[in-house]
């Protein structure tokens, strides 16, 4: 029982996980089929389980997403980068402005 109860807390710890919440602004135009595959193309990558895209006026907007993190404490585990929202963001045409962590 004690084995079984030693194992259960060596896997809850060494597998927590945690979120955190960004935005990234942006200038550019978008139409309504741009913002449906800008939000998808963000959502593939690495460790983000959710984007929303939200356009400010005519020619600026924002972008929400979160990412999820599993710690596993690896050395060699892949991170998101928020470098690659921006390369998604310059290939659209669309300049990238502030990019923040929401609380």
């Amino acid at each position: 029982m004690k084995l079984i109860l030693l194992i259960l807390c060596c896997f809850v710890t060494t597998f927590t996980s945690f979120s955190q919440k960004f935005a990234y602004s942006f200038e550019g135009v978008l139409n309504s089929t741009q913002i449906q595959e800008l939000e998808s193309e963000i959502s593939n990558l690495k460790n983000v389980t959710s984007c929303k895209i939200k356009m400010k006026d005519t020619s600026k907007g924002e972008v929400f997403f979160e990412i999820k993190y599993l710690e596993l404490r690896a050395e060699s585990q892949e991170q998101f980068s928020p470098v690659d929202v921006k390369r998604i963001l310059l290939e659209k045409s669309l300049m990238p402005l502030n990019f923040i962590e929401l609380k």
